[in-house]
């Protein structure tokens, strides 16, 4: 496993154990999921809690550093696999 996946594996758990923490902070309903996605008006999309936007982000760059995270492990272990 590579040094640059196992650091970004790491990184992602732990925006994922953030996000976890601030959804039940936030109290994030379904409700307010339904609303930021069906926002007909720019007026409704800004009118999101701000905070619902926060978590957004964090949920997504821990999704973004796992999945780099797998895939940069994967690529180091193929590379140290055909060199034996």
């Amino acid at each position: 496993m590579s040094v640059l996946g196992r650091i970004s594996l790491v990184l992602g758990l732990i925006l994922l154990v953030v996000a976890i923490i601030l959804a039940t902070m936030n109290f994030i309903t379904i409700r307010d999921y339904l609303v930021a996605l069906t926002a007909q008006r720019s007026r409704d999309f800004y009118n999101v809690n701000p905070r619902l936007w926060i978590t957004y982000l964090v949920v997504f760059g821990s999704g973004l550093f796992l999945g780099l995270g797998l895939v940069w492990s994967w690529m180091a272990r193929r590379r140290n696999h055909a060199v034996e």
